[in-house]
């Protein structure tokens, strides 16, 4: 098994970092959500070089560090499931780094609150500010408060136009009633 970091696109100013992983004689690639500007990554050690006027870098390598050790526990778990496809390899990779049961892939999120809330939030609560999960966790209470009123979860198969029209008037006609409440 081997993992290796490698930029998607090294004769651009900055590019997104890319995880390769061999494992069992597959080769696995995907990007891992972070860019680094190009002049300032180090082929050899496959990480961004820290300085003072690049404080991301310390970001961007904790990104890479988190994404190899999910990859690690995931490989050398005897507990885990067998790996179906790439699709399921970074499935369960990303279960890893959120802290999700691996039964959760085969399952998969059942409306849009649960993925929200269970997978997106858990997977950047450790690159994102608190400012920016305060937030994150706004929308989704936002979004379940929509859901009492309605009678029912969202599901991804309905977030459309439609969806989009209803919950603008659901927050218009929330935002009437406070204001006439407060009169």
């Amino acid at each position: 098994m081997t993992i290796g970091f490698f930029l998607a696109n090294p004769a651009a100013k900055a590019s997104s970092v890319v995880m390769i992983i061999r494992y069992n004689g597959e080769r696995y690639k995907h990007a891992i959500g972070v860019s680094v500007e190009t002049a300032r990554w180090n082929k050899k050690s496959q990480r961004a070089k820290i300085s003072q006027d690049y404080r991301q870098a310390a970001v961007i390598n904790n990104a890479i560090q988190l994404n190899q050790s999910a990859a690690e526990r995931l490989i050398y778990n005897k507990n885990a499931p067998e790996i179906k496809d790439a699709k399921h390899f970074w499935a369960l990779i990303n279960c890893e780094m959120t802290g999700v049961p691996y039964s959760t892939v085969a399952e998969g999120p059942k409306s849009f609150t649960e993925y929200f809330e269970k997978v997106y939030i858990r997977k950047f609560r450790t690159s994102k500010t608190e400012s920016r999960l305060r937030r994150f966790r706004c929308a989704l209470q936002l979004i379940t408060n929509y859901e009492t009123e309605i009678g029912r979860p969202v599901n991804f198969d309905e977030i459309g136009t439609r969806f989009y029209r209803d919950l603008e008037a659901y927050f218009l006609k929330k935002i009437t009633r406070q204001i006439i409440s407060g009169l």
